[in-house]
């Protein structure tokens, strides 16, 4: 048998590929892609990040490169110069110039080194300007190892003053980066790619991941890291912790505290005048309507305790200012944003708060909870019975034997009724004006003197017991004014106690 010579078997391998019929080749798209842009490794790979999925983009570009580099180096060891054409109708010398250039790939280098003499002649490589320093055009070079490490560790810094125990990375893009990439994808038809977002976000969070030991979280991560990039040449970084929630029931001692922050009406907050730009008159500078509130007290306890940034509250409905509420109190939740300490000493929260507020406000029963119990404490107190003491002044002298009588008659027509309240004139413009059902289960009376009675009421959460008194012009029906037939005011009012447990 005829034994076939070297040259027969370079022959059989060097059969030209015809790609005018099929789609190009992912070495072909690369060739192309680099013609127009410097990509690094990772943009270059993330660009078929859905192909060979057990590879990372670094892998994955370092493959395609290789197999073109050696492609190249096949071709460069042709015998004639017009064989070296027969692949991509290009000098290979050519494209590993592209491959150095364009995407920094050290392989490719020493081939280049090695070929580039000999092959000058035969090649447009000296009209290419050398570029001082690699710039990926994609990412500006936000993907590189050393740069994905200068930003995890700026992270590192902020979070070392957080407790959480998982993370999410989030990222803002600046319009322009954004439209490169659409730009690229759309011209070169490339449909398996990774997002530049997706690509960093992985990136940091797979380093902060080994660096803290701690895993990342795609719903409710307990801190939130979030990388601006939308200013060039900028980067922020936000951390921003998950809201922490306790509730807890409390006590008001006293009158004339607001359950929470009022602002100045008059500068809405701002302390000084916005035309004339001097201190407001109304409040003295301060832009509060009242110097504290029930709100204040626990919210800034809570705020020293968690390094916490707000505190909102969250109340099972409200007493009126001047009212106070006593009994076993009113359950509460308050919600701590960006909190930094998340584990709490409750039992000593309280018993700080209720030291330095003991002629105020006493709070207890300390627990956390979630965000889902603030529905829940809002929608269940419109059903929860009241207990209220009232002390009420009446516009004229009565009688004691008149004051039962009237008593009488008022339990009669209120006890186990359904009375009809349209807003309050009082409160009408921050409320929805609407009428309200509302039931009153009993009520009960003492007499005072000729000019004051005392009431006992129960009734259903959310019903509003001065108007219930008063009548607040015809727009509570019926009203114990209507019932007395003269006008009647409540001077004092309590809550005694909310019957959590009852609903109607």
């Amino acid at each position: 048998m005829e034994n076939k010579s070297d040259s027969d078997d370079m022959e059989e391998e060097e059969l030209p590929i015809n790609f005018k019929n099929v789609s190009p080749s992912i070495y072909q798209k690369t060739i192309e892609i680099l013609k127009y842009y410097y990509l690094c490794n990772e943009c270059l790979g993330r660009q078929f990040s859905y192909l060979g999925t057990a590879t990372s983009n670094l892998e994955r570009a370092h493959a395609i490169l290789l197999g073109i580099t050696m492609e190249c180096h096949l071709l460069l060891v042709k015998t004639t110069y017009q064989e070296r054409f027969t692949l991509y109708d290009q000098n290979p010398i050519e494209i590993l110039d592209l491959l150095v250039r364009k995407a920094d790939f050290f392989p490719a280098k020493k081939i280049f080194e090695q070929f580039k003499e000999k092959e000058f002649l035969f090649s447009t490589i000296s009209n290419f300007p050398e570029q001082n320093e690699f710039r990926c055009q994609l990412c500006d070079n936000f993907l590189l190892p050393n740069k994905i490490n200068e930003i995890c560790k700026s992270i590192d810094l902020k979070a070392r003053d957080y407790e959480f125990p998982d993370f999410l990375i989030g990222t803002h893009l600046n319009a322009a980066q954004a439209d490169k990439e659409d730009e690229l994808r759309a011209k070169f038809n490339l449909k398996n790619g990774e997002s530049f977002k997706a690509n960093l976000n992985r990136l940091i969070g797979k380093k902060l991941q080994e660096l803290w030991k701690k895993q990342p979280k795609f719903e409710q991560p307990g801190l939130m890291i979030t990388i601006n990039l939308e200013k060039k040449e900028k980067i922020d970084i936000n951390l921003r912790s998950l809201p922490l929630y306790f509730r807890g029931r409390y006590k008001k001692w006293v009158r004339d505290l607001p359950q929470t922050h009022w602002h100045c009406f008059e500068c809405r907050g701002k302390g000084f005048n916005k035309f004339t730009k001097k201190i407001c008159t109304e409040c003295g500078g301060t832009g509060d309507k009242y110097p504290s509130s029930i709100h204040d007290l626990i919210g800034n306890e809570f705020i020293k305790a968690t390094k916490g940034e707000l505190a909102l509250f969250h109340g099972a409905g409200r007493e009126d200012i001047d009212a106070r509420c006593l009994g076993s109190g009113r359950s509460f939740i308050i919600e701590i944003r960006n909190p930094k300490i998340r584990n709490v000493d409750l039992i000593e929260v309280a018993q700080i708060l209720n030291e330095k507020n003991k002629t105020k406000i006493f709070v207890d029963s300390l627990l956390p909870t979630t965000k889902k119990d603030i529905v829940e404490i809002k929608k269940n107190s419109e059903f929860l019975r009241k207990n209220y003491n009232a002390l009420v002044y009446f516009a004229q002298p009565i009688s004691e034997i008149e004051f039962k009588e009237k008593l009488q008659k008022a339990k009669e027509i209120l006890n186990e009724t359904i009375i009809n309240q349209r807003t309050p004139l009082r409160v009408v413009h921050r409320r929805s004006d609407k009428t309200r059902k509302k039931k009153i289960y009993s009520i009960t009376g003492k007499y005072v003197d000729s000019r004051h009675g005392f009431f006992k009421i129960n009734s259903q959460g959310g019903t509003y017991i001065k108007e219930l008194i008063h009548g607040d012009n015809g727009r509570t029906i019926p009203s114990l004014s209507k019932i007395y037939g003269y006008p009647m005011l409540c001077v004092e009012l309590d809550v005694i106690q909310i019957e959590e447990n009852e609903k109607d």
